[in-house]
This record gives C-alpha cells, structure tokens and sequence, in this order.
C-alpha cells in the first residue's frame, strides 16, 4: 500500500501538574494552543515543512514543548495515527539572558561550579539547561552526570559558529518543599578540544588552536524562565551565589597527545558537584571566574542539530603478550576508534599507569618482529593515557574524558603485576548516527570487505567526516568526504550529521567561493584543491538524492553558485591543458604511477557541473533553472576540452592510457564520443585483466570510479575479479596480509611496507569507497525516486 495523504496537527504541551484553584504560585497556568495543517493528498513523508500551507499561523517558540499528531491515509483504504513531541532550543541569540557570559577559570582552573535554590515544587513544564563549553565539557547537577555525551561540543570554526547542547534536567533538579531540600549544585568541567592549545609547553599540539582557555556559557531554564546562567559576578535570578574555579584531576589533555589524570586529586574532590560539598576544603576561587575574551564571543551560537558523540560499544582483548618485562600489549582485535578503560585495578599511591595506543605491532621494515607496538605512523601524536593512582586498596577505575585514539594494540606499563584481560576493556567512541543498512553476499570475502569498510566510516565520524583517527590530522578533510558521502549514507543514518557540515562548508567558504580543503578551515588560506572541494556540491547531492531533501538546494543556492563561479573562472584562466590537479590521484599502488594531474582536476570540475546541474535541475529555487543551463553549457564545453587536450588519438586512450585516466574520461558521459567508447573501455578492460592480471593500479579518485565505470558498461564481472583479489594490491590483500591483517582500510595499498610513517594511517575510509560499490552495483540498491520513495533492484 501506498501513502495518499496526510494529516498533522500540532499543539502546545499539557501542564505536567495541575494546579488547583488555590495555589499561590503566580505564574498563571499554560493556555494550550493547536494548529491544524489540514490534509494533504501527497505520498510525500519525510522532511515535512512545519511552515507548510495550512501552518501559516504556527511560530515555535524558544524553550518550548510541542504535541504533533500526524494521520496518514493508505490508497488501500487503511488510516494510522501516531503522536509523538519535540522541543525547542533557544532559537535565536536574543533568546540567551543578556547576563550569560563566556566565563573561565583559566588554563589551570578548569572545574567550575555554582549553587542555586531551586524553584517552586509545581513546575508546569521542564527545567532545560542550555550549555556550551570549548573546547570539551562534561556537566553534572547535584553529583549526577547530565547527559552522556562525550567530546561535546562538537568541533567548529569558532571564529563563526560555535554549538551548544541542551538537556532536559527536570528530574535532577532539586524544588523548594522537596525531600532533599532546595539548595542545588551545579559543576562543569572544560577541556581543550579543538578550542585551547591548553596553555604552557607542550601545549595539545593541534593547529590553530587559541591562546584563549577552556571557556563556558550556560542557561538553566525552568518554564522557560532564566533560573541560573554562566557570569563571574553572579548565577542569575537574583541567586546570591558565584561562580567558583579549582583546578581539576585531569592534569593534561589533548586529543593528539593523550590525558594525565590525577586519582589523587580526583579522591580529594570527590563531591565537588553536590551541594553538601564545602569549598573551604579545596583551592576554590571565586575571583578566578572571569568573562572570557575571545574571538568565540562573536561567534553565532547555535544548537547542534546532530547527533552527539557518544560511547557505542566496548570490547574485551581478544590476547594479551608480555614483550617485555613490566609491559604487557593488549590486542582488542579490531581497529577501532575511542579510549581504553581500566576497571578496579590496584596499584600504590603515586603510581603512573600509562597507556600507550597503536595500530599495528612492529615488524619488518619498520623494525624486529618482536611483539611491541609500532607509534611511528602517529607522527607526532603521543596517543599516550596516564593514570596516576590514588592508593585505593579497594582498586580504582579510570576512562579518559577529554581524548580519543585511533587503535587495536595498547601497551600497558606501570603495574607492579599482570593486569586480568577482565579488567581492560576498548571502548568505541563516535557521533552516535544510527546504523542505516547492512548487506551480506554468499563470498566470505565481500562480507569481510563491507564490514572492513563500515568500521573505517564509523572510525571517522567525529562531530565531521575525518581522515583518520590516530595520528596528527583528525581534520574534516573534503576530499575524503567528497569520495564517501554515498558509501557512509548507506551504511549510516547521515541526514543531521551532513547537514550540520554543511553549515561548516558555508562557513568556511571564501568571498572568492572556493571552499578549503578541510573544513573547518583552521590554519588553510585560499581555495582547496580540484576534487577536495568537490564535497560541497557532492553532499548537497548526496542529502538530496539519499534523504530526499528538496530543501538543501534552496537553502545553498547562493553559495553554490559562487562555488560554481569560482571554478568557471578557474578553468577559464588555466583551461585544461594547464588545470590545477591539486593533489590528484592520490596513492596509486606503487609502482604504478600517478594520473596525469591536469586530467584529474578537470575530472573534478565535470564531475562538479554533473552534480550541479543535477542539483539546480530538481531545485525549486526561481533562479536554479537558469544555473542548470549554466552548468550544462560549461560541462559540454569542458567535456570537448578534456577530449582533445588529453585523448591519444594513436594509442586510442587518454593521457597515458592509465586505468584511472581511462575511468575518469568514461565517468565523465560526456567526454568520450560515441565513436570511441568501446575502444576506450576495451584499452580499460584489457590493462585491468591481461596486463595487471585483474588488478587495479589506481590511487583513491580513481578506484571509486573505476569499478562504477565497469559496472555502468557491462564489465561488473571484471568489477568484481578486482574486488576478490587477494594479493597485492587489493581488499583482499590488506585483510590476509602476512605482515598486519587489517580489520579497517588503509591509507595506502603497500601500507605494511611502506617505509615512510609520514601519511600512513591504518584506518582511513578513502579507499572505503568499493562499500557504496557493493550496494549499488553489485547488489544493485539504487534510489529511481529522491529519497528512496521509488527503489530500484538490479544486481550487476
């Protein structure tokens, strides 16, 4: 059956306690408010405008709580109704108390904490905290934790947009009258994230990031009255308590270098977020909360709109060796992205357990094969935890709070005795985007490749897309997005996740409209590279086509045609025979070379006016009509440049007759004539199985194209002999290699011998592309309608 139509009906919350007649509370009882938007007679069912025809008169306000009923009618006949609720946040920068301040207690005081009495026993609504601490923060209410999110807030360019979190703490709040009494705490404690270089020497060592400390703002809202906010000189309402700082347990932070956390200090603080704590015991300082300078303050501050990062899973060592003496190397199994936990292990006061995190074990030629844990690939990255123990004879547990790795090896050193694998535990950490699909195939291999490829997306999804977890970067590089968007949709739920990139991509976009090569921009200048920046028009499409977002187009329309000018005027100052490739078909196996680079940049700026002639195509923008001729007109004009410019009329191939520069002229459609075709695919077809024996020779543009090419001309068969190769270079090769058999992608195809650590992670998703190839061509699961109203299924 077939969705006809549809009814929504919204309305304001209930009170949650009635009150009676007499009650002396001034606030006046909620008069509830309905809006009706009528019925529709449409299939359409996601992504609904409430602002539609027929809701004219509903305005959502800030902090508040709402109803909706939505009624939808089968064409068999059949009606449903389903009720659910939303609230909003602070929906715009007026709706922040004009007194809520950035405050800080500095780089050394980075526990912050406030008391309040709590308000009136009969709330009608909820109390809603409202909060954004840079880089990092964890915030609890009278000792209990709020929320668990982790590395909140997400990363952003703070000089343009800072997000902020918000959590419904009606049940922790403490009311007048109640059992417990009224007095309620409030505590935060700040990290450096992205935010702090954290001060003195060694600092985080992460570019770009600011002298200016960890830093807070809070509102605590009941009903939707201001009750408590973030200022130095007081915490709102006519509250009589400050603000007050300590230093903390966490003694250092970085998400490169590690954490050093103090158990000692910790067993000293313990209650610090409780209101019978007394801080006449500890180093507490109301003069050391200050408003807080810097550039964040002039930052829009916005929710963020996505899901947050949030511990997933766990898992125990699969073994344990002891290559030294002291030192033992737990191997978790598989590549994974988070912390390692210790659980009530036992150790002397003072003693420093130290966690040291790696991909791989050593071996040749990187060193002896001698069962100790390879760091080079991290570069700088000290990827290295500290506990220092409090003494407790009844043992002690540690997490880290503010870091995360990239590994599967941690070397363990500082116990007087072997620690029980019962008592270690990896935990996975990431945006917690719901898994969207899975796909299974009767050849163990592929099913080893798609959960390879899954686990190195979900390895890279930190507040944005990623390069890699583990080592100095971490940086929302495009490229790779530009290349996974598709593969990571399909695996995930990536609809609020992209859409809050891009607002980063917007952000971070040049007054010339080029966009850089990661975003957010940090320390990069200018525009990014020819395929890199092709991630903005790519995850528009992406949104569109997967999600059905009809919305995206509008809502970007005059940032993409800037991006489009941008490129336009590119080409016209270079043309093709002089393009900027950027970095061009980065990693090709060696020894194969690169494609030519000038090919593959003018491969990304056809490959752009394809996508944006799709997406101005199907906008309901008034002006997109007119840029879908435009980008059509360039494209043809480009197609026949590429053409002359690297077409090798004798040898019957383009540029050097690499496979990838053969991949990149058929994907184009419009740049090989009809005329020429068979004969490129068969120059293609013929280096892939007689010359390279069914073996690819392309770098991370190249392989994405080259198996869709293939499938797309009836040569899924040599598609898929690729994929099941087993020996070098291939899948199949990085999973059954004698030297490291990975569980998640690597950087490169000779990364087990490749002699230089300098760009070869263990767990990076470019390469991750062959995934999307194996639900759209080899199982063949393809959206014919935007947003999978209508799918099609056709195996190849």
């Amino acid at each position: 059956a077939i969705q006809s139509s549809y009814h929504i009906r919204v309305s304001t919350t209930s009170p949650l306690t009635t009150f009676d007649d007499d009650d002396d509370d001034d606030r006046s009882v909620p008069v509830v408010e309905t809006w009706d938007c009528g019925i529709k007679s449409t299939s359409d069912s996601v992504l609904i405008p409430l602002t539609s025809e027929g809701c004219e008169g509903l305005t959502l306000k800030s902090d508040a709580h709402y109803y909706w009923t939505v009624t939808v009618a089968l064409d068999d006949g059949s009606i449903s109704t389903g009720t659910s609720e939303f609230r909003t946040g602070l929906l715009d920068e007026n709706d922040w108390n004009g007194a809520a301040r950035w405050i800080t207690g500095g780089n050394d005081r980075t526990l912050l904490r406030t008391e309040f009495e709590g308000p009136p026993s009969k709330i009608k609504g909820r109390a809603a905290l409202f909060i954004s601490g840079i880089g990092y923060h964890e915030v609890y209410l009278n000792g209990h934790r709020v929320g668990d999110r982790m590395l909140d807030q997400g990363w952003t360019d703070y000089r343009r947009r800072v997000w902020y979190s918000a959590h419904d703490v009606t049940f922790l709040l403490r009311f007048v009258g109640g059992m417990e009494g009224s007095k309620n705490a409030l505590g935060v404690s700040l990290g450096n994230g992205w935010w702090s270089c954290g001060g003195a020497p060694p600092g985080t060592g992460q570019p770009s990031c600011s002298d200016s400390p960890p830093q807070l703002r809070l509102q605590l809202n009941v009903d939707g009255r201001m009750l408590v906010i973030s200022n130095p000189d007081n915490n709102g309402n006519g509250n009589v308590g400050e603000w007050s700082a300590s230093a903390g347990p966490i003694l250092y932070n970085s998400l490169y270098n590690g954490e050093i956390y103090d158990g000692r200090i910790a067993e000293a603080l313990e209650g610090w977020s409780t209101p019978a704590y007394d801080e006449n015991n500890a180093e507490w300082s109301a003069d050391a909360v200050v408003s807080a300078s810097s550039v964040a303050n002039d930052a829009v501050l916005s929710s963020q709109l996505f899901e947050p990062i949030r511990r997933i899973s766990s898992r125990p060592p699969a073994s344990v060796t002891s290559p030294e003496s002291g030192m033992q190397v737990f191997d978790f199994g598989r590549n994974t992205a988070g912390v390692v936990r210790l659980e009530n292990i036992v150790c002397d006061r003072g003693t420093n357990v130290a966690l040291r995190h790696a991909e791989v074990l050593m071996h040749p030629p990187h060193g002896p094969r001698d069962g100790t844990i390879y760091v080079d690939n991290l570069r700088k990255a000290k990827a290295t935890d500290v506990y220092i123990c409090s003494g407790n004879p009844e043992g002690e547990s540690y997490t880290p709070t503010f870091t995360q790795h990239g590994f599967r090896y941690v070397e363990l050193t500082g116990l007087s005795y072997p620690l029980d694998m019962e008592r270690i535990e990896a935990i996975e950490v990431r945006t917690d985007v719901r898994s969207a699909s899975s796909v299974s195939f009767s050849l163990p291999l592929l099913n080893s490749i798609h959960r390879t490829v899954h686990d190195t997306q979900s390895s890279n999804l930190m507040s944005m897309p990623t390069d890699c977890p583990q080592r100095d970067g971490r940086r929302g590089w495009t490229g790779d997005a530009a290349l996974t968007s598709e593969e990571a949709s399909l695996n995930f739920g990536m609809g609020a996740f992209y859409s809050g990139w891009l607002m980063q991509i917007e952000d971070s976009q040049a007054t010339d409209g080029s966009v850089p090569n990661f975003v957010p921009r940090l320390d990069s200048n200018g525009g990014g590279s020819a395929n890199w920046e092709s991630a903005f028009p790519t995850v528009v499409w992406t949104l569109m086509e997967q999600y059905g977002d009809a919305r995206v187009a509008v809502r970007y329309h005059d940032a993409l045609v800037k991006y489009f000018d941008y490129w336009e005027g590119r080409y016209r100052t270079h043309g093709a025979s002089n393009f900027d490739g950027g970095f061009g078909d980065r990693a090709p196996p060696p020894p194969h070379p690169m494609a030519d680079e000038r090919l593959t940049g003018m491969f990304g700026y056809l490959n752009d006016l394809n996508l944006g002639t799709s997406i101005f195509g199907r906008s309901v923008h008034p002006r997109a009509a007119a840029q879908a001729e435009r980008c059509a007109t360039l494209r043809d004009a480009a197609s026949a440049d590429f053409h002359s410019t690297f077409y090798d009329s004798t040898g019957g191939y383009y540029g050097t007759g690499l496979q990838s520069e053969q991949a990149m002229a058929l994907a184009a459609d419009t740049v090989v004539p009809d005329s020429l075709r068979d004969m490129v695919l068969s120059h293609l077809v013929y280096d892939i199985v007689e010359t390279n024996a069914n073996h690819l020779t392309t770098g991370i543009i190249g392989t994405k194209v080259l198996l869709e090419v293939l499938s797309d001309n009836d040569h899924s068969d040599v598609a898929l002999h690729i994929t099941l190769q087993t020996t070098y270079p291939s899948w199949g090769y990085m999973l059954y290699n004698d030297n490291e058999p990975s569980t998640t992608v690597w950087e490169l195809w000779n990364s087990d011998s490749e002699e230089s650590p300098r760009m070869n992670g263990r767990n990076h998703v470019t390469f991750g592309t062959v995934g999307g190839w194996l639900y759209t061509r080899l199982a063949g699961v393809r959206p014919t309608l935007a947003g999978y109203r209508n799918v099609g299924i056709k195996p190849q």
